[in-house]
């Protein structure tokens, strides 16, 4: 998870918008995020409970003020559910990121309808991402792909990636950002 940050902090913008940690389990990259960034408002979503309540322990016992642990599923009826804190009062305009979560066509489709204007989603993925990035562009043409940022694991051999994404109406809003195809 940390290998992301660089990458992450390159795109999150330095405002207030909270970044949600979808399907968070063990608190990755969510934890690693609050920790590197204590300003950056972080939403830590796992709908199970023993997750949910180890998450909300290491959010204690490591003094995370800006951190947030709920214990549901993003798709849930009402962004309500993720907010009910004064520090996190919306969702709206929050970023999205995960880390071994679903594919990325599944990620989109689940964030892209509690996006914002600016709201970036973001995923964590395997070297081997072209497919999922076909079959996202095939299935949602709406959704426009920023950026595939390598990620390098010190002492490993193995590389993940970074895949930056926008819904079109706000990438097409973004000063230099052409949408991809």
């Amino acid at each position: 998870a940390l290998a992301g940050l660089p990458a992450s902090a390159r795109w999150l913008p330095t405002d207030a918008a909270p970044v949600v940690d979808v399907g968070s389990g063990g608190g990755l990259p969510g934890i690693p995020i609050a920790i590197m960034r204590p300003s950056l408002p972080v939403v830590l979503v796992e709908p199970t409970g023993k997750k949910a309540a180890f998450l909300r322990q290491v959010v204690a016992e490591c003094g995370l003020v800006q951190a947030l642990v709920r214990e549901t599923r993003l798709e849930a009826p009402s962004p309500e559910v993720l907010n009910g804190n004064s520090r996190h009062s919306s969702i709206a305009g929050a970023h999205f990121i995960c880390r071994a979560f679903t594919s990325l066509a599944g990620f989109a489709r689940l964030c892209a309808p509690r996006s914002g204007h600016d709201s970036l989603i973001m995923a964590m993925k395997a070297v081997r991402v072209e497919d999922e990035l076909m079959e996202l562009r095939a299935s949602m043409p709406q959704m426009d792909v920023l950026a595939v940022e390598p990620l390098s694991l010190p002492g490993q051999a193995v590389q993940r990636n970074l895949v930056v994404m926008q819904p079109a109406r706000a990438a097409a809003a973004r000063p230099g950002t052409t949408p991809s195809g």
